[in-house]
């Protein structure tokens, strides 16, 4: 199994070894923000949908999604992280990206896309 460590010079070299490894990835909830204007008032609207990648994309990559709807940057990266042994179950996503913000007008071509308007629970009172 080929892993990614921060003392790599170029882990993006990597890459093509890990698609070579026959169609292993991970599952990663990937929220996307962007910088909507309604009546002249700039606020920030995410959309979210779950990706396969084929590896944790570090801080600074740019994904770009292949249904279409655009690239943007990886702004963050949240793992979960449970005590080990797990017991069976099931479990949510371990991994979250967060992206940079983008142009408000791409928005659309998101949601046309598949991607889904994201709730955010610590903004309800």
């Amino acid at each position: 199994m080929l892993t990614l460590r921060r003392s790599d010079a170029d882990p993006r070299s990597k890459v093509l070894a890990l698609w070579q490894l026959g169609g292993r990835v991970i599952a990663a909830l990937c929220v996307r923000r962007f910088n909507v204007k309604t009546n002249g008032i700039a606020h920030v609207v995410e959309a979210a949908r779950l990706l396969d990648l084929p590896f944790p994309p570090p801080h600074g990559y740019v994904l770009c999604f292949e249904d279409g709807s655009g690239e943007a940057g990886v702004a963050a990266m949240r793992l979960r992280a449970w005590p080990s042994p797990r017991p069976p179950g099931v479990y949510p996503v371990s991994a979250e990206i967060r992206t940079a913000t983008e142009p408000g007008e791409r928005l659309a071509t998101a949601l046309a896309a598949g991607w889904a308007l994201a709730f955010d629970e610590r903004r309800v009172t």
